[in-house]
């Protein structure tokens, strides 16, 4: 049910030009830490960009800007092309058995 922004609810907590605040409002940057083996980064991303029709040269761009947008360096990570493809056939496998 799509509902106009100016319309009101039966719910109370709803009210009549309710503005979304985020809950950090004090303006500090929230950051997040994540661990990933990276030789299997490129592993755990297969299944989303299979899913997604993502091509394997799109799915290094973005897994490349990932890691150095992180502060990491892709000379320390590896992204073979061959390995990528395999994950994906592999991939393929689980799914439609």
């Amino acid at each position: 049910m799509i509902v106009p922004f100016h319309t009101t609810l039966n719910d109370d907590s709803v009210e009549e030009n309710d503005v979304y605040q985020p809950s950090n409002t004090n303006g500090k940057k929230r950051s997040l830490t994540i661990q990933i083996p990276a030789a299997a980064l490129s592993k755990l991303m297969t299944p989303v960009a299979e899913r997604c029709g993502i091509s394997i040269r799109a799915q290094l761009q973005v897994t490349s800007a990932l890691i150095v947008n992180s502060g990491g360096s892709i000379n320390d990570v590896p992204l073979p092309v061959g390995s990528i493809h395999r994950h994906r056939l592999q991939a393929l496998d689980k799914f439609l058995i």
